[in-house]
């Protein structure tokens, strides 16, 4: 009986473990075949370390092909572009492949017209890929070069109750009576006060403590 071909989009988080787990339960049943428009695994969680300088891209990626080499598995860097179920084909940047079982693991976009002013041209940054990383990282440093120029200069510009703006916790003083909204919401006074330091409370002992020392006086 031939050998079933087993056919992933994606090489990430999805993608990886689904392979892996085909070949390694299935393998003598199966051929695997991973096709993925980027050649590098990519640990999103530490994307948020990037903008900081917390981490490298060089940190918190590995080349993928090593890794399912080493399990028998075919990689294919080239980006899926149709899927064709009558004839069970997919279609990408490097050719057509055919599968008798297709898993789709190519991860998820942003949908930035959800609100007005998000996305690469509007106020806002993410960090859903490294190129969105370090796109938020320079616009990180720029805030210290110049704050004015940032955020603080759009919450006082005409139309501004338009536009995507930070939240309130950490603004200046002067922002406390901004009258600010977003996306269409109710104007509504946003006031900010830094909030005192609750004063140190002792630590009571425990009953246990308090006939330690009870015993230790006596």
């Amino acid at each position: 009986m031939s050998r079933k071909k087993v056919l992933v989009l994606g090489g990430n988080f999805g993608g990886l473990t689904a392979a892996l787990a085909v070949s390694r339960e299935l393998h003598s049943d199966v051929d695997v075949r991973v096709i993925s428009a980027s050649d590098r695994f990519l640990f999103n969680p530490s994307l948020i370390w990037l903008p900081f300088g917390k981490r490298r891209p060089a940190d918190i990626t590995f080349p993928l092909a090593p890794t399912f080499e080493s399990h028998g598995i075919e990689f294919v860097h080239a980006e899926a572009t149709a899927i064709d179920l009558a004839s069970q084909k997919v279609m990408a940047t490097s050719g057509a492949y055919s599968h008798d079982c297709l898993v789709i693991a190519a991860g998820y976009r942003n949908n930035f017209g959800v609100v007005p002013g998000l996305g690469p041209d509007g106020n806002a940054y993410t960090i859903t890929t490294m190129e969105d990383a370090i796109h938020a990282g320079e616009g990180w440093r720029r805030f210290f070069e110049n704050p004015e120029t940032s955020w603080w200069a759009l919450a006082r510009a005409p139309g501004a109750s338009a536009r995507v703006l930070p939240a309130a916790q950490g603004w200046p003083e002067q922002a406390g009576e901004a009258d600010l909204h977003v996306a269409g919401a109710v104007p509504r006074p946003l006031r900010h006060r830094r909030a005192a330091a609750p004063p140190a409370r002792r630590r009571q002992p425990d009953d246990g403590q308090a006939r330690e020392r009870n015993s230790r006086s006596s």
